[in-house]
């Protein structure tokens, strides 16, 4: 029988108007979501939510941004196969390449739409 249990997607990001953007879309999509503001706090919560997508800033704050916080999932088998989708403003073909050579699995270029959103769950979860 075919796995029908929607994702679960954690958010981490240190920007609240942009939490509060996709969010709205993820609650439009009818996906289970959990958001932070950080990667420390991404650590203290990834066991207990067991997402099957995360969604990463990577200007997030200075004590640990998106690339040192992927950096320590993929480090721990526990969390190494979930798939990190990187999130900027400033990502080029140059930057998703460098990203994803650093250990993300794809990126999602700011500002997105819904249809980018989507593409990015459907692909990876």
């Amino acid at each position: 029988m075919e796995n029908t249990k929607s994702p679960t997607i954690l958010v981490v990001e240190d920007d609240s108007s942009n939490i509060v953007y996709l969010t709205y879309m993820l609650k439009r999509l009818n996906i289970d979501y959990q958001s932070v503001y950080s990667g420390p706090e991404a650590l203290n919560v990834i066991e207990s939510i067991n997402p099957t997508l995360m969604l990463i800033d990577i200007s997030l704050t200075e004590e640990m941004s998106g690339i040192d916080l992927m950096k320590e999932l993929n480090a721990n088998d526990a969390f190494m196969n979930i798939p990190k989708i990187a999130m900027s403003a400033h990502i080029t073909a140059e930057t998703k390449d460098d990203y994803i050579g650093s250990g993300f699995t794809d990126c999602l270029k700011k500002p997105y739409t819904l249809d980018d959103l989507t593409y990015i769950i459907n692909k990876y979860s």
